[in-house]
């Protein structure tokens, strides 16, 4: 393949994730976890039960300045993109790669980080922090490790951007206990631990990161409880070995990375010290190095016992993707890499906005139904609702996230024996005796005690069944109740 031809199916190939990608920002409805995170910025507050607040700090700005819509609902993610291209660039031209354009290709068409910077949840804005974060830590560490001082403003600025990771979500604290590693097992650079700027950066992070504090504080600890005792401590505590998710989390890695880069990090850590490269690029290399072992092991520990997701590891992987992509590039592999990626960038659009394809092909993927048939249900839900008058209430956050945003509604409430962030809204909230309530369940979320004990009497008043090419993807139930 000669050069001309190379660079055009590239090009061909880099406009199937962009194209897809802005079909997806700004044409699928969202799934159930960004509504959930769009209605908690409708609910202003420190931090929240299952994350930190700093996404829903955003959706409540532009929901305010520029209303709900699906568009103003991503707008964030597309932002936090150009922000992200931006930094990759700046660090790809100081390792003195060339070609930066096709590093920015390759990132983004990676079904990883396609995904996460596709959905508006919690991670778009972590990777945004931890990227811009780590850019300004690997700077100071760098002028350190040529024997100069170390520029104040770039630990300092790496430190604001990590207490900004934060509270976008809990696993930024990996690129900290990254960094904590890199300084104690680098010789060279263990005069930082005597620079007093290390302390004061310390406490940039802690006093950014204090709303998560102050809220579980107020909360009984309730999202820390959740996020550590539950989700870690309590299965390790219950010797339940061996019964976590370590083989989802092993395949999901492997597929959602591509295993092209899984070979450009196997080879990095294969390869000898190579004396021709920079000293900028010896010490990213060290500091990516650092962060992927600490987050990697410390997840795949836990999926041992406990149900640890593969996009959990995000910040693990994100500082050594750019040297597999080298890598790759090296040994001519980026068309191959690319080719892997955009089928299955193809595959999770289809999935996401056109027909789920586990049910074409099997397996099964409840939440990617959720996606479908809104219209229609927010059509249903207005006819019976009255002009508005009569409160909604659901069955699970995933239906009432996503009929809050259909609606522009963000009083409606979830009932469930799960608790989530709608138990601290809903304990205060009473109903008005022998008013009327009404109420929409689903296939996988059906009439629960929760609800049926707030109601005196309920009655079935719809069934709305949710099909798409002649496939039948999901069911939801309406209801109308008196209260007691």
């Amino acid at each position: 393949m000669n050069t001309f031809t190379k660079r055009t199916f590239i090009f061909f190939l880099a406009f199937i994730t962009i194209a897809t990608k802005i079909y997806y920002w700004f044409f699928i409805f969202p799934n159930p976890d960004e509504a959930y995170y769009w209605l908690w910025g409708q609910h202003p507050d420190l931090s929240y039960h299952d994350h930190p607040a700093l996404q829903a700090l955003i959706q409540n700005m532009f929901t305010s300045f520029f209303g709900t819509s699906l568009f103003i609902l991503r707008l964030p993610v597309f932002l936090s993109s150009i922000c992200i291209s931006y930094i990759l660039i700046l660090i790809i031209k100081k390792l003195n790669y060339n070609t930066p354009y096709l590093y920015l290709i390759l990132f983004f068409s990676n079904p990883l980080f396609y995904l996460f910077t596709s959905f508006a949840w919690n991670d778009y804005i972590l990777i945004t922090n931890c990227f811009i974060s780590g850019y300004f830590y690997i700077n100071f560490i760098h002028e350190i490790w040529v024997n100069e001082k170390g520029t104040t403003k770039n630990i300092f600025l790496g430190s604001l951007f990590l207490g900004l990771a934060i509270i976008s979500k809990y696993n930024a604290i990996f690129l900290g206990l990254g960094i904590i590693s890199l300084l104690i097992f680098t010789k060279k650079l263990h005069c930082i631990f005597k620079d007093y700027r290390l302390y004061l950066s310390l406490l940039i992070i802690l006093m950014v990161s204090s709303p998560i504090l102050i809220w579980n504080a107020k909360n009984k600890f309730g999202s820390f409880e959740f996020n550590i005792q539950q989700r870690t401590i309590d299965p390790f505590i219950n010797y339940e070995f061996f019964k976590g998710n370590y083989i989802g989390f092993i395949l999901g890695s492997l597929v959602m990375l591509s295993p092209f880069i899984w070979w450009g990090i196997i080879e990095l850590f294969k390869k000898k010290k190579n004396n021709e490269i920079n000293s900028y690029t010896i010490v990213y290399i060290k500091f990516s190095k650092h962060i992927f072992l600490v987050s990697t092991i410390t997840f795949l520990f836990l999926s041992i016992f406990s149900n640890v997701l593969y996009y959990w590891n995000i910040i693990g992987l994100l500082f050594i993707t750019p040297l597999a992509i080298n890598f790759l590039i090296k040994k001519k592999k980026e068309i191959s890499s690319l080719i892997f990626s955009s089928i299955l960038i193809i595959a999770i659009t289809i999935h996401f906005g056109g027909v789920p394809l586990t049910l074409i092909f099997g397996g099964k993927d409840e939440d990617s139904t959720y996606h479908y048939g809104w219209h229609k249900i927010k059509s249903k839900v207005l006819k019976h609702q009255e002009n508005n008058k009569i409160p909604i209430l659901t069955s699970s956050y995933r239906n009432a996230s996503l009929l809050a945003f259909s609606i522009n509604n963000p009083k409606i409430y979830s009932y469930s024996s799960r608790f989530d962030q709608f138990n601290y809204w809903t304990k205060n909230i009473s109903y008005k005796t022998n008013s009327k309530g009404l109420i929409l369940t689903d296939d996988r979320s059906l009439l629960n005690n929760e609800l049926i004990s707030l109601f005196s009497e309920i009655n079935s008043i719809d069934t709305i069944t949710i099909t798409k090419y002649n496939y039948n993807i999901k069911c939801y139930y309406l209801y109308k109740g008196i209260f007691k």
